[in-house]
């Protein structure tokens, strides 16, 4: 057989370790060990459509694994005294547990020794993964802050990285880093408009709240610039907690977002790191130099004349623009956005409650958008144009009378009057990471 994969399962089929090549060949190997007595079974199958013969065979290895593979056989250790192990075979890991108190910023840190590559993990007592790291810095060792909520037995585990084996040393200490800015509204470091902040994420799940005063109709560029940080977000939210952007990765893994204020008041910027990363960043909010030609909200909507074309902007990624019209009961409308330098558009029909009741993305095979919509009831409606993703630029709006007929309903978006890509949420996060 040219190629094999191998897989241990238990009584229940609960696949327990599996393998396709081992040591840039394509025949496999897996090291297990075994945590209870019982029969256990082994899967062995061709990749892909490959057949042909093979030889299986099962050895007990003398291998005196100082430390238990899970949470339930955790070896205790005191923080702030070195341990020194091993990986004592391709897929060991070892399992630690400490004594943790509230509050308290614990740093992890693997020291290489053999081991050539490590990744290290803290757990719960359910098993649940809290934080990781693979590579600190520049080295493949591996380092963790992280600062529990409560008191608690917490878990560390070590592992070499790929089929790595080797000793290493664990250390798990008190930090002396403080948390710079707190993790809350209610504490949050206020910040000038125009001016730079340093932070630092402390420890993996650290949160930095920073507040500055918006005012309406101005446009915000909230740029997070990574220092030691690996990768950053960045989220927006008013008094009331209620997200108003968010952005993930922006030209790498910093992060930026540009929002309009549609009124005046305390605004929350929350910087974390992606997943349980640390290290330090700077925190700038600069006020744009532009003039949103049109509201965001329902309360600014720029007034349209049915049958009358008006030009419009999406000034920066995630403006939307917000117009209000009169429509007549039973009267169906045409809603077109006929693109100028606006590459992609979306288009909604809203009600005086912000519900949607139409929505297009792009209409035939176009980047336009066309609604096609008939009033329930004489009221006034209202349109909202945005860009796909972070396009920008102009475009004009028509709202017209016409006799055609709705699209039927299909789905959330009914009467949505073409079909294109899903909408998405502006500024939202690009990727997700294994």
């Amino acid at each position: 057989m040219a190629d094999s994969v191998v897989a241990i399962y238990d009584l229940d089929e609960w696949e327990l370790a599996f393998n396709d090549d081992y040591d840039d060949a394509s025949a496999s190997r897996i090291h297990w060990r075994a945590e209870d007595s019982g029969t256990l079974y082994v899967e062995v199958a061709a990749y892909d459509d490959g057949v042909g013969s093979y030889t299986l065979t099962v050895s007990e290895l003398e291998i005196d694994d100082a430390h238990a593979n899970n949470v339930a056989g955790a070896t205790p250790i005191t923080v702030g005294e070195p341990v020194e192990a091993s990986v004592d075979y391709p897929a060991d890991s070892d399992f630690f547990s400490f004594e943790a108190e509230a509050g308290t910023i614990y740093q992890v840190d693997v020291t290489l020794g053999t081991l050539a590559d490590s990744k290290a993990a803290v757990f719960d007592a359910e098993g649940w993964e809290l934080a990781f790291n693979d590579d600190f810095g520049d080295t493949p060792g591996s380092r963790i802050f992280w600062r529990p909520e409560a008191d608690a037995t917490l878990y560390v585990g070590v592992a070499g990285f790929g089929a790595d084996v080797g000793s290493y040393t664990l250390t798990v200490s008190e930090s002396d880093e403080a948390d710079d800015h707190a993790d809350s509204p209610e504490d949050a470091t206020a910040i000038a408009v125009g001016t730079p902040t340093q932070g630092t994420i402390n420890y993996g799940g650290d949160t930095d709240v920073f507040s500055f005063e918006a005012q309406a109709g101005r446009v915000y560029q909230v740029d997070v610039t990574l220092g030691t940080l690996g990768d950053s977000t960045v989220a927006l939210s008013d008094a009331g907690g209620m997200e108003l952007a968010f952005n993930d990765d922006f030209d790498g893994s910093a992060s930026r977002l540009v929002w309009g204020a549609t009124g005046s008041g305390t605004v929350y910027v929350a910087v974390k790191a992606y997943e349980a990363d640390a290290g330090t960043y700077t925190l700038s909010v600069a006020e744009l130099d532009i003039d949103d030609d049109d509201g965001n909200s329902l309360e600014d909507a720029t007034p349209v004349t049915v049958g009358a074309p008006y030009e419009g902007i999406v000034d920066y990624p995630g403006d939307v623009d917000l117009f209000s019209f009169r429509a007549e009961a039973g009267q169906t409308y045409q809603i077109d956005v006929e693109l100028g330098t606006l590459d992609d558009s979306l288009v909604q029909v809203l009600g005086d409650d912000g519900s949607e009741l139409a929505f297009n993305d792009d209409f035939g095979e176009t980047g336009a958008s066309r609604v096609v919509w008939r009033a329930a009831a004489s009221a006034t409606f209202y349109v909202e144009v945005a860009g796909y993703g972070d396009s920008v630029g102009s475009y004009t709006l028509t709202v017209g009378a016409t006799t055609a007929t709705p699209a039927p309903a299909a789905g959330p978006n009914a009467n949505s009057g073409g079909v294109g890509h899903e909408q998405p949420q502006p500024q939202s996060s690009k990727r997700s990471k294994p």
